[in-house]
């Protein structure tokens, strides 16, 4: 049986803060599999994969370390972080 996906506890925030700038934010957090949490664009970086994490206690699975060895991917701990990383300034 597959184990149901679990979003981390900043997934929304960081979701609602990118979309209220304008950042257009596929949520891929329930694709499972070792799969980003979110592909985000916006103008002044274009497209970025990221994997949401709760600050100390997120850890990537053994599925997202071999992923994310191959595939830049940003984990992103805080809706400052995400903004930073498409070049907003807060």
């Amino acid at each position: 049986m597959r184990r149901a996906n679990r979003r981390d506890e900043v997934h929304g925030d960081i979701v609602s803060g990118l979309r209220t700038i304008g950042c257009i934010v596929i949520d891929t957090s329930r694709v499972g599999g070792g799969a980003p949490d979110a592909f985000v664009w916006h103008r002044r970086c274009g497209w970025r994969a990221m994997e949401f994490k709760t600050p100390k206690k997120g850890r990537l699975s053994d599925v997202q370390k071999e992923l994310h060895a191959q595939v830049p991917i940003d984990i992103v701990t805080s809706l400052k972080e995400a903004l930073t990383i498409v070049g907003v300034s807060t």
